[in-house]
């Protein structure tokens, strides 16, 4: 694949990016943490100043850094904050123009080491795939371009560089622009 130009913009807390090879334009709107925890009480409202951006993007990505659950489990973790917020709030991310929503970070055992699955069920409920928090790329196709995303937490899975190096070549080797998420560092 040659390498061609990529035209970047940041807006806010948002990174847009767009990608054209061969005359074939992409466009990704990439946001960090998105945190639902914490007395934090989100409406369809909240984020209504981004969806025209996010839903005129052809794909919108963003970290959910609160971990999901109908039944979360308390007292929170030891020595962190617990952001775990309820499921049924998955519901309004595709109202805020949101497609993808990486797992992969140091506050998904926040509802409870056997909730991981209930963060899982809910964004996949909601119509939106999670990436991570294990190592298998999604894979998408936009306007013609194959894009993979892979997301790495190196707080409670520190990264073994060499196994994401092969992670991330195999996804290219399969024709697909490779999109890296990483997430490190404590609170």
């Amino acid at each position: 694949m040659s390498k061609l130009p990529l035209a970047v913009a940041v807006l806010g807390f948002i990174f847009l990016a767009e990608y054209q090879p061969a005359g074939r334009a992409v466009t990704l709107a990439l946001l960090g943490d998105l945190m639902l925890g914490r007395g934090v009480d989100p409406t369809p409202t909240s984020l209504a100043y981004l969806a025209p951006t996010l839903t005129a993007a052809d794909l919108s990505l963003a970290n959910l850094e609160s971990p999901l659950s109908s039944s979360p489990a308390h007292p929170p973790p030891k020595g962190g904050y617990d952001l775990c917020a309820s499921a049924p709030r998955a519901s309004l991310f595709p109202q805020w123009g949101l497609d993808l929503l990486t797992l992969a970070n140091n506050h998904r055992f926040d509802c409870g080491d056997d909730r991981v699955g209930d963060t899982i069920r809910a964004v996949s409920g909601a119509g939106l795939v999670p990436v991570g928090p294990g190592p298998e790329p999604v894979y998408r196709e936009l306007n013609g371009l194959k894009l993979a995303f892979v997301a790495f937490d190196d707080v409670l899975s520190p990264i073994e560089a060499a196994a994401a190096a092969r992670r991330i070549r195999e996804a290219g080797a399969r024709g697909a622009v490779v999109i890296v998420s990483v997430h490190w560092g404590m609170e």
